[in-house]
């Protein structure tokens, strides 16, 4: 199973995206901030990182650092998603991209 985590502070940003995620097919992992985010990117990296920013924080700064220093290893592909934004259809889309 593919695996998503997901950053949102929005409790309604989390369960819409995590029920059309889990639909979709994916194993997600949800967390609300950036600093809980950069914690589990230290045990384990997820096949995917949806990132629902909102205004940036000194924690955003450092989880973007943490992504971009692992690309030199493995891409983590990461969807930044800011303002309102339909659930159902980004996990549709996501779901024919994990074919």
């Amino acid at each position: 199973m593919t695996s998503a985590l997901l950053v949102a502070e929005a409790s309604e940003a989390r369960t819409a995206l995590s029920r059309e995620l889990c639909n979709a097919g994916y194993s997600v992992t949800i967390v609300a901030t950036s600093r809980e985010a950069g914690m589990l990117l230290k045990i384990g990296y997820p096949d995917l990182l949806i990132w629902w920013v909102g205004k940036p924080t000194v924690d955003d700064l450092r989880l973007a650092r943490a992504v971009k220093d692992r690309e030199a290893n493995a891409p983590l592909p990461v969807i930044y998603v800011n303002g309102a934004v339909d659930a159902q259809r980004l996990a549709h889309k996501l779901a024919g991209l994990r074919g």
